[in-house]
């Protein structure tokens, strides 16, 4: 090959290169764009909530639209954290500590219980294992709302019906999602750890106690996060079985619900209740993000 054809042949190839590194460089921008614009159409409206408890009555209500109050006003916070003023059925402080009650021992005992059946569905063998597993995932891909019916029914002849009994049992006995992701966690787990605890005498119990929950800490973790914000969030439910009873037991949702029904001056306060509302879940989330991360991204591999 002469001199000439070397040096466009080499010409050549960087000309291809430049572009290619062009479409790298363009690709990544348009994708950090979209993902600005995406943060933004998500972050706004909160930012509005966040703004507009802290505005007076008269500027909400203003034709005039600021991002920043003119004047801080804390009224609406100051309401909300005042037994005396608020109603009981708008009572955020007593809707807030209901959907704890709720939604902590609920989570914490059907993510135990959710663990021991993906334990036995990952690691021992029994009969009729994988028809068992197949139903369950059936049942995955069944509406929530298509059970609502029964369930009310049967409630409602057990006499737990204005009861939060509803929202409580049901949860402890584990949930099919939760089920089939520490599954598939658990699978990754070598068999070799089990199989050593077996000839040190541990049962299989005391294997899964010991030796699989210390492993599996991020999965159940990320998973607790994930159950519990669908508790905390959850409206359909306490409405349901709660709605109409005594409002001393009304959870968060339905409290903020309540709220909705007040006049245009009180938006402050709406808006201040519903900001106390976020801040659990965002305390939840920056402590335990990292978990979440681990725990979702690992599983993902694993499965």
């Amino acid at each position: 090959m002469t001199e000439a054809k070397r040096c466009k042949t080499a010409g050549t190839a960087g000309e291809r290169g430049a572009r290619r590194r062009g479409h790298i460089r363009f690709a990544n921008v348009l994708a950090k764009m979209c993902l600005i614009v995406g943060a933004l159409i998500i972050l706004v409206p909160f930012w509005i909530l966040l703004i507009t408890s802290f505005k007076s009555s008269s500027e909400i209500i203003s034709a005039e639209f600021t991002w920043l109050p003119k004047k801080f006003d804390v009224s609406g916070y100051v309401n909300a954290f005042n037994w005396e003023t608020a109603a009981i059925t708008s009572n955020v402080l007593i809707g807030l500590a209901n959907t704890l009650l709720y939604t902590l021992p609920t989570t914490a005992i059907g993510l135990f219980v959710s663990g021991m059946s993906a334990y036995a569905f990952s690691k021992m063998r029994f009969k009729g294992r994988d028809a068992l597993f197949a139903v369950l995932l059936l049942t995955m891909v069944m509406p929530g709302t298509v059970v609502l019916i029964p369930q009310y029914t049967i409630y409602s002849m057990i006499g737990w019906v204005g009861t939060p009994l509803p929202l409580m049992i049901p949860g402890m006995f584990g949930a099919a999602g939760t089920v089939f992701f520490l599954r598939q966690y658990m699978r990754g787990v070598p068999d070799e750890i089990l199989e050593a605890a077996q000839m040190d005498g541990l049962g299989k119990f005391r294997a899964y106690w010991v030796m699989i929950l210390p492993v599996c800490v991020p999965a159940f973790i990320a998973q607790f996060v994930l159950n519990f914000i669908a508790g905390y969030n959850d409206y359909l439910g306490p409405i349901l079985f709660l709605g109409g009873g005594d409002p001393s037991r009304y959870t968060l949702q339905i409290v903020l619900s309540n709220m909705v029904g007040q006049s245009e001056r009180e938006i402050q306060n709406r808006m201040a209740n519903a900001v106390v509302a976020l801040v659990p879940l965002i305390f939840v989330y920056l402590f335990l993000q990292n978990f979440i991360i681990d725990g979702v991204s690992v599983s993902a591999v694993k499965g």
